[in-house]
């Protein structure tokens, strides 16, 4: 499933007991399990959003990043590749939602514990 949020930037990144990505447009990814970030220079890097250290540099580097390409398939793995060769890797989690995107528009798109996706979109009138 594409995401549609392909040419649209990371404008901001926030960080409680979930990694909050707000994308130009008024698109919101929220990361609640493990991500993996992938960076040409730095290699690959888990990141525990509950467990926040020096890998919060490796998620701040993505800011004002250009999304090239953002899908997430029928098992809820979500991957988004960067237009600088970075790129962030969700798996789903088996007892938790491991992400969550509103937008664009009033799309919403859930991770499913388990796995899977859970789409809601406006009807059409």
């Amino acid at each position: 499933m594409d995401l549609g949020i392909q040419r649209q930037t990371i404008v901001r990144v926030a960080f409680d007991n979930a990694i909050t990505v707000f994308i130009e447009g008024h698109s919101v990814l929220t990361i609640e399990t493990e991500l993996i970030v992938e960076q040409p220079d730095a290699g690959t890097v888990s990141v525990d959003p509950g467990k926040l250290d020096a890998a919060v540099k490796s998620v701040t580097d993505l800011l004002h990043r250009e999304i090239a390409a953002a899908d997430a398939d029928e098992s809820g793995s979500l991957i988004i590749a960067l237009d600088d060769g970075s790129g962030i890797r969700v798996m789903p989690h088996a007892s938790f939602e491991a992400w969550s995107m509103v937008g664009p528009g009033d799309r919403r798109i859930v991770c499913k514990p388990g796995g899977g996706l859970s789409v809601w979109s406006p009807t059409s009138e």
